[in-house]
């Protein structure tokens, strides 16, 4: 029926994650929800990546048809990547195959507030084919030597709103 997934002070290490509707994720000052490195925490689905629809590794955070979805809090979302574990062989190779941080795909009436995201493997924000969503005092914040990882990459979209956002990408 719904409800909030609540990351408290401290740190949790997760694999993807997949927001039913009326699922709505909140992180506390302090909170930090950590990507895993392990690939295998990213089970290959159909998804949607560099403009066609394929087999491919979700997101940390995936939510599809989940209108009113909701981000927020005071937390940090660590997609928890380096040049040592994701982007190197993404230099070497020019594409690999990395994870998202976080993927919104056919939703309406979307928000993300607060909350710090970083440390993408690849793309960090990814909304296709949402109506209505904004983005609202967030930071969005990867290394300098980080690799493809796009700050936000709306595709699709109707009615983005981006309001008082900070970008720090190694990337668009």
């Amino acid at each position: 029926g719904g409800g909030y997934i609540i990351i408290p002070d401290g740190t949790y290490m997760t694999g993807a994650l997949f927001f039913k509707p009326g699922v709505n994720l909140y992180i506390e000052k302090n909170g930090i929800l950590k990507g895993s490195q392990d690939i295998t925490d990213y089970p290959i689905i159909k998804t949607r990546i560099e403009g066609e629809s394929c087999l491919y590794y979700p997101a940390l955070i995936n939510a599809s048809h989940a209108d009113g979805f909701t981000i927020y809090g005071e937390g940090t979302i660590d997609g928890c990547a380096s040049f040592d574990n994701w982007w190197k062989d993404a230099k070497i190779r020019k594409i690999a195959w990395r994870p998202r941080l976080v993927f919104i795909s056919h939703c309406k009436n979307v928000l993300l507030h607060g909350v710090t995201v970083t440390n993408s493997p690849s793309w960090t924000l990814h909304p296709y084919f949402t109506d209505n969503i904004r983005f609202v005092d967030l930071k969005v914040i990867n290394p300098a030597n980080s690799h493809n990882t796009d700050g936000l990459d709306p595709e699709s979209c109707t009615g983005v709103e981006i309001v008082g956002v900070y970008f720090s990408v190694g990337d668009d």
